[in-house]
């Protein structure tokens, strides 16, 4: 007989077992499980099972989880396939990170083994984009390319939803407009579940706060929503603050300064009108939006929430036909709004900011919630592959291309959505090859730059090095080094622009690529180098850390480098 078999612990009540099995981690109640059948059955048990899903925040769509929480009885639900399930996703993608992080070949394909699994590998990514520095041998990188790992699931998911707009489904208005926000949503909360909930609140808050509201008749309910959004902050922007990218997405409204644009405040006030038993759509005219209510009759009454508390909010469509100069549009642009067509206007709205002087998107962006411009034009782009009818324009697949150079992982939506609308031969074919040398790279286990040539040998700072710049005094990390001036792209234009001809050592001297605290990219002579020695890393505002380092060395104060790949020596 094996010790198994002679174990007291199969003779305890079962009643006791499952109490030591609630004890046990999920790691060690999967492995008591392949033990023998009485254990499996006793880690099988339901009320357990469900314990142990209830600890993972996130799931797939298709799991239809918040449903299964609520059924009664329990048992009907196989919480026990659930759970395995869970715990066979997490630790798939944690060996699959662990992959990334070692080594940049393939990652390309582990980015997307990890996406593929979409919500069911959030947790298991949140838990090590918030791991702490003295957890693990490689904190900087782990954070750095599980959080990328959540804006790439991100990412797919606001694809997937453009794609069930492109489709015909109906998706409510806010879930919509989510998809484009999604692109640029780093932190695992802030999702269209949190939209959803934050609108849920918004509707009970208002029903909480409104006496009577049942009474009222349909066109005052409208008008109390719409001055109740009015007195919590919903209102109309100022000029100086009309092109900040926060105005557009209806999250992020909702999470910071509640003034926006008309597109997301009626967008707000209709999702709201919905959850409160009214009928509203958007209506959106050139420049403008409005929403339209149905009263009692079936009647079409339209109010314009974005002119605050200097008029009536109801207005007449002959007010909003004064907007419309040609006549036969009027009967188009009083209809209501699509979600295909409201994701769209807010698409092209991103693109009218983006397509601004810099200086001045800074400052109207000035105090708001930072976004990132290049996942901004990103979701823009990605919205106009998706739901517009016309045709691709090579400035779109040119942009397109760019943004996916920088991350590689997108390929895959260049090879499935972008490739097959392309119209062109030429083009098509140059977008093919685009892809596939993407591919191949990915695939190639890299050669670095190392040290024992004469050439490289004179290179004085390692990869890591903290410094002060010589003339500009700021403080930057070096991530690169080059032998002799090499700057990408135009480099002869560089060279110009910069005068490096007449620095006292000129190009014939070490480069490196360094990172600063204004995210903008740095190439620098090795005379303007000054090393220092700090205590504590220059790591605010500077994300980027991961992409080239795993954790800060006290000993030596400088960053340990992971991408020996590059500079083995290093």
């Amino acid at each position: 007989m094996s010790a198994l078999t002679n174990s007291t612990l199969l003779f305890l009540p079962r009643e006791l077992l499952l109490q030591i099995i609630s004890y046990l981690p999920d790691e060690d109640n999967v492995s008591v499980a392949q033990t023998c059948t009485k254990l499996k059955l006793v880690c099988s048990w339901p009320v357990e099972n469900r314990k142990r899903c209830l600890q993972y925040k996130y799931w797939e769509d298709e799991h239809d989880i918040s449903n299964k929480f609520a059924h009664r009885p329990i048992t009907d639900i196989d919480w026990r396939k659930m759970f395995t399930h869970r715990f066979n996703v997490d630790r798939r993608t944690t060996a699959i990170l662990n992959r990334i992080i070692e080594s940049p070949t393939n990652r390309i394909v582990h980015f997307n083994e990890i996406a593929d699994f979409g919500y069911d590998a959030k947790d298991t990514l949140e838990r090590h984009a918030m791991v702490k520095d003295d957890e693990v041998l490689d904190p900087l990188a782990r954070r750095w390319h599980a959080q990328e790992a959540i804006r790439y699931i991100h990412r797919r998911r606001g694809l997937k939803i453009m794609k069930r707009i492109e489709a015909g489904h109906d998706v409510p208005l806010e879930i919509a407009l989510s998809s484009l926000e999604l692109f640029d949503a780093g932190d695992a909360a802030h999702d269209e579940h949190d939209t959803v909930r934050r609108l849920d609140e918004l509707a009970q808050r208002f029903l909480q706060e409104t006496a009577d509201f049942h009474a009222f008749s349909i066109p005052e309910q409208a008008e109390a929503l719409t001055r109740w959004l009015w007195k919590e902050g919903y209102v109309d922007i100022p000029v100086n603050r009309y092109l900040a990218l926060k105005n557009l997405f209806i999250g992020l409204t909702m999470r910071s300064v509640h003034s926006a644009r008309p597109t997301t405040l009626v967008a707000i006030f209709c999702s709201i009108a919905r959850r409160i038993g009214l009928t509203a759509h958007p209506c959106a005219p050139h420049n403008h939006a409005y929403a339209i209510v149905q009263d009692e009759n079936g009647d079409s009454l339209y109010y314009d929430v974005f002119c605050t508390s200097r008029r009536a909010p109801l207005i007449t469509t002959e007010e909003i036909a004064a907007r419309i100069p040609d006549r036969q549009l009027w009967p188009a642009f009083l209809q209501p709004a699509g979600a295909c067509l409201m994701v769209n206007r807010t698409a092209q709205a991103l693109l009218h900011c983006l397509q601004r002087p810099a200086l001045d998107l800074t400052q109207h962006n000035h105090g708001y919630p930072r976004i990132c411009t290049k996942a901004a034009l990103q979701a823009a782009l990605t919205s106009i592959v998706m739901l517009s009818s016309a045709p691709l324009s090579p400035q779109i697949v040119t942009e397109l291309t760019h943004f996916v150079t920088k991350h590689p992982m997108d390929v895959r939506f260049l090879e499935e959505e972008v490739v097959p609308r392309v119209s062109g031969q030429e083009q098509r074919a140059m977008l093919e090859n685009v892809c596939n040398a993407m591919r191949c790279e990915d695939s190639e286990v890299k050669t670095g730059s190392t040290r024992d040539t004469k050439e490289n040998s004179a290179v004085k700072y390692r990869i890591g090095t903290v410094f002060t710049h010589k003339r500009y005094h700021y403080t930057g990390i070096i991530h690169g080094w080059t032998p002799v001036c090499m700057p990408s792209g135009d480099s002869e234009g560089w060279v110009r622009q910069m005068k490096v001809d007449k620095l006292p050592k000129g190009p014939k001297q070490p480069f490196y690529n360094v990172l600063v605290t204004d995210h903008s990219p740095r190439y620098v002579a090795e005379e303007n180098i000054i090393p220092i020695n700090v205590d504590q890393p220059p790591t605010e505002d500077l994300d980027e850390l991961g992409m080239f380092f795993k954790r800060w060395d006290p000993m030596e104060r400088r960053f340990v480098s992971n991408i020996t790949h590059e500079f083995p020596d290093d």
